[in-house]
């Protein structure tokens, strides 16, 4: 980035109306409240009740867990409840899983939704945005190839291990039963239809609160569609997928898309200031929310088992 460049950022930063970035906030949090609550419904056939704000901190929790080691979130989420309900590690981990499949389908949902809104676009921009820059990478193709084959060798072992051992075996079956009652709780629900509304409504705040902090810089929001948000909200989504909180990789993905739609002749996948420093506002307020949120729920986990410690000794 030229000097010229880096001075718009930072000029568009300080441009930014951040009313709708709040607004977006807001939109934010209330779908992780809707997240926790509908938690209960895989909860309950599996023969746990549990306290809301018990759900909600351990969710938060989570989330601030996954960005520091990839994916732990959901381990961590599942082992707070343990501690707060003593829902089976296993089982609450299970419906983790089964939150995570339902996520996949709407993600999907959306997907097809923008395809057939954008599809020629889509086309272009996969062409420019992952076309083209894997046939450059080589070296990371060769990387993550020694990786799959790290990773067969320790399965294989493993596997190896499994066999000779009985006791272990009969512990990772035990797991693995649990893990199954998690994961087809959703299917044993007794009120499907309160659990599909609020997975709906859930996806909608996440398309909304993302739409409308496009309104920050609103000379860019004023020239993306309706499919091309949609795309771009894929595009941020599954840079947060894939890389680690979204470091990085959230704001780029995001600014170049935006780019091919608010600054059509600039004819580059590198995002233009403009739309990079959206990119950034978008990724950094949410994750400072989750951060705070967080932190917040960790403080109320440490408080609440030192008083119960304490009481106990």
């Amino acid at each position: 980035m030229s000097l010229s460049q880096k001075e718009s950022f930072f000029l568009k930063i300080k441009e930014a109306n951040y009313f709708w970035i709040l607004i977006s906030l807001i939109l934010s949090l209330f779908s992780h409240v809707l997240r926790a609550h509908r938690w209960k419904y895989l909860l309950e056939p599996i023969g746990y009740k549990t306290s809301f704000w018990h759900r909600y901190h351990a969710m938060m929790v989570g989330y601030i867990m996954n960005l520091t080691i990839a994916r732990v979130g959901e381990a961590s989420r599942a082992g707070m409840l343990y501690k707060t309900n003593k829902v089976p590690f296993a089982k609450s981990f299970g419906t983790i899983v089964a939150e995570r499949a339902v996520d996949v389908l709407m993600l999907g949902i959306v997907f097809v939704v923008a395809i057939l809104l954008r599809f020629n676009d889509f086309i272009v921009l996969k062409k420019q945005l992952i076309d083209d820059n894997f046939s450059k990478q080589s070296s990371a193709s060769n990387f993550f190839s020694w990786i799959l084959i790290a990773l067969l060798i320790l399965f294989a072992v493993g596997i190896v291990i499994l066999v000779m051992n009985k006791k272990l075996r009969n512990k990772i079956k035990e797991l693995i039963l649990h893990l199954k009652d998690g994961v087809l709780s959703i299917f044993k629900s007794k009120n499907p239809l309160p659990f599909i509304f609020y997975s709906l409504c859930i996806w909608i705040l996440y398309v909304g609160f993302f739409a409308i902090s496009l309104y920050a810089l609103p000379e860019i929001a004023s020239k993306i569609p309706v499919g091309g948000m949609l795309l771009t909200f894929i595009g941020g989504t599954i840079g947060i997928i894939f890389i680690q909180g979204g470091i990085g990789a959230y704001p780029i993905i995001v600014g170049a898309i935006l780019t091919f739609y608010a600054f059509p002749d600039s004819h580059s996948i590198e995002p233009d200031p403009a739309a990079y420093a959206l990119g950034n506002i978008i990724w950094v307020s949410q994750t400072l929310l989750m951060i705070i949120m967080g932190l917040i729920s960790l403080f109320y986990f440490s408080k609440n088992f030192k008083t119960k410690t304490n009481e106990s000794s």
